[in-house]
């Protein structure tokens, strides 16, 4: 599994719930459908998948925010585009009418 490239504490918290669900020995389950038992591996990775997802919309709306604020105090495309780990060209096309 890869290790998260950013910190915080939900991300932190995914992290460790993932690698815990991994962990666990599936035992059979008692429901007649594995999939509605919410001890199930499966069940737990589809909530840490949840979470997880929300999480990511948080920090792309916070991505969104900070370029615009850095576009109108002056940055430029290669600056941001520097920060993201992308070209400027991407930064510029994925930010372009973020105001």
């Amino acid at each position: 599994m890869r290790r998260l490239r950013t910190t915080g504490p939900i991300r932190e918290l995914v992290f460790d719930l993932t690698s815990a669900v991994l962990r666990i020995p599936q035992a059979p389950s008692v429901y007649a459908d594995p999939a509605a038992d919410p001890t199930d591996r499966g069940s737990i990775a589809m909530a840490v998948l949840l979470v997880a997802r929300r999480e990511q919309d948080d920090m792309d709306a916070l991505i969104d925010e900070a370029s615009g604020v850095a576009r109108h105090a002056g940055r430029t495309w290669a600056e941001i585009g520097t920060a993201l780990g992308i070209s400027r060209q991407a930064a510029q096309k994925r930010f372009q009418g973020v105001r």
